[in-house]
């Protein structure tokens, strides 16, 4: 899928007055993305909180946080694209700490990632609360 159109960006967007919390789309992002059933390891994550849903998933920002903090420059978005151009410095999590969406996910013994926008968990939702809008601004 293409994260670009015109000069918007787009990203994952939840609706929710739908979402009822089931967190398939966790199961499903871990399963596709690490062959395994593990929601820590999910690129988008479902937060109940004060009877609303927040969710934290890459909002592919124009200044993007990440990159400014990330002591070696390891981290590129280019036309919505996260990524990693060397390996991170071990328990380092600066980015992780930075990002005001909590979208980075630390892949134990590998990286770092971020939603690439693969839309599995849109096909699963049933309550069809995800969707894939665009964004502009600052930060989302």
């Amino acid at each position: 899928m293409n994260s670009r159109k015109g000069d918007q960006v787009n990203h994952i967007i939840i609706d929710q007055s739908k979402c009822f919390n089931c967190r398939i789309c966790e199961i499903i992002c871990s399963f596709i993305k690490e062959n395994e059933i593990n929601p820590k390891l999910s690129r988008i994550r479902i937060e109940p909180r004060n009877e609303k849903i927040v969710y934290h998933v890459c909002r592919k920002c124009d200044n993007p946080v990440c990159v400014e903090t990330c002591p070696i420059h390891a981290i590129t978005i280019e036309n919505g694209k996260f990524t990693l151009t060397k390996h991170c410095i071990e328990n380092c999590s600066l980015c992780i700490e930075a990002c005001p969406y909590k979208a980075i996910v630390s892949i134990p013994e590998k990286t770092i990632d971020v939603c690439d926008l693969c839309g599995q968990c849109i096909l699963f939702c049933p309550a069809n609360a995800i969707h894939i809008g665009e964004r502009g601004g600052a930060h989302g």
